[in-house]
């Protein structure tokens, strides 16, 4: 095997067999699957037992927080390419393989395209835009999505992974850090991701609510201070 995946969940029961699914029909299986639980309230764990069979899945549960969770996983892994989702992602058949060939000797940190799962005009237009600034974070190593971060543990090691005193936008600033220890490209298949956040609080409110985040954080730094409600595990 050479590589680990880490998924961080709280309250998945929904979207996370998706995900185990997409991973047990990858063209290329040699990885292990890691779930960090953050105390679910919910199924999270149990839907995750059930791909014991179908996945080489080992299952931590410890306290919540995207970073700390991201972390934990890390901190488990036995393989020296690190590979971070969502837990409400969908991935092609072959991500896994073209990802590896693609950063095979080339790169140690990259992102990918995300798409939201919405296709009506308003998700067309914020799928347009969201895609425009993954792929200009290439450049600027400045964006980068949690939704999907390839990585390794050198690289991990000499930035000393996500802060977790930032309450939201720790892969944001993960990537700044990670500059000059990486070399960055960008994934060459898109993540599909769950548009549920914008659907339950409305996309103009949401995303008027990201660009002021983004504001805040090119303006007063990193968000480590409860200044915006992002809830995470309440988007159901």
């Amino acid at each position: 095997m050479t590589l680990s995946i880490i998924i961080p969940t709280l309250n998945e029961e929904r979207y996370l067999g998706t995900l185990l699914n997409c991973l047990s029909r990858q063209t290329r299986q040699d990885f292990e699957v890691i779930i960090v639980d953050g105390t679910s309230q919910d199924t999270t764990v149990k839907v995750a037992q059930r791909y014991k069979n179908r996945l080489h899945l080992a299952i931590v549960v410890t306290r919540r927080g995207v970073a700390h969770q991201r972390n934990e996983g890390v901190r488990k892994a036995r393989f020296s390419q690190l590979l971070f989702f969502d837990a409400d992602c969908t991935i092609a058949n072959d991500f896994i393989e073209k990802t590896l060939a693609y950063v095979k000797g080339k790169y140690t940190l990259a992102g990918a395209v995300v798409q939201f799962d919405n296709n009506d005009w308003q998700h067309r237009l914020i799928n347009e835009g969201y895609s425009q600034m993954c792929t200009f974070g290439r450049f600027t190593g400045g964006f980068l999505n949690g939704a999907c971060i390839y990585t390794t543990k050198n690289v991990f090691a000499a930035i000393g992974g996500f802060d977790t005193s930032i309450l939201v936008g720790e892969d944001h600033e993960f990537g700044i850090r990670a500059r000059p220890h990486c070399r960055r490209g960008l994934l060459p298949l898109p993540v599909m991701t769950s548009a549920r956040r914008f659907e339950q609080v409305g996309p103009v409110r949401q995303v008027i609510q990201y660009l002021m985040m983004g504001l805040y954080i090119m303006v007063r730094g990193s968000i480590r201070k409860p200044h915006f409600t992002y809830r995470f595990g309440t988007h159901n």
